[in-house]
């Protein structure tokens, strides 16, 4: 357990490190931050025909659980070049993911995000498995790749929600800048 109001470390592990602060302090239902940094969104392209291929050649449940299969498994390398160079993961949208640098000067915030894309790009820049057309008995391969698009400056945070709020201890980040 840890110190912070009591809740378990493995789950604080799995959140983003700018929402640590708000379980230190529960009766806050929202704050704003500003502060200098680097963003890194990362597109896994060619999700969308994959999910097409495999509701042709399997069930729709087996498919589904094919793609989410496949999609974890590359998530899983991405997720650990992005923890290697220290980027703070703020959420995941669909076959995609929001990465930020924060804390040091701005030319080192945006030199750990532009390594890192790069990481990503020459490390796994593409993700492919085969699967067997079951009426014809022929391999398909799929094959998925990353869209990347870093940036750096000022940024602003808010996080909305909480336990007094309409969402019911639901709570989002959002960034702009």
């Amino acid at each position: 357990m840890s110190d912070i109001e009591g809740h378990d470390d493995r789950i604080l592990a799995l959140l983003p490190e700018v929402l640590h602060p708000v379980l230190t302090k529960p009766k806050q239902d929202a704050f704003t931050e500003q502060y200098e940094g680097a963003l890194l969104f990362v597109d896994v392209a060619g999700f969308s025909a994959v999910a097409n291929q495999l509701q042709k050649l399997q069930n729709e449940a087996e498919g589904a659980e094919s793609l989410s299969h496949h999609l974890n498994g590359y998530f899983t390398r991405l997720i650990q070049v992005v923890k290697r160079h220290h980027g703070d993961i703020i959420f995941f949208s669909g076959d995609a993911m929001m990465v930020a640098w924060k804390g040091a000067p701005l030319p080192v915030s945006c030199a750990a995000c532009f390594r890192t894309g790069a990481a990503l790009l020459s490390e796994t820049p593409e993700y492919s498995f085969t699967l067997s057309d079951e009426t014809t008995n022929n391999p398909i391969t799929c094959t998925m790749k990353l869209h990347i698009g870093a940036s750096g400056g000022v940024y602003h945070g808010l996080v909305v929600g909480g336990k007094g709020s309409v969402h019911l201890g639901k709570w989002k980040y959002l960034l702009g800048g």
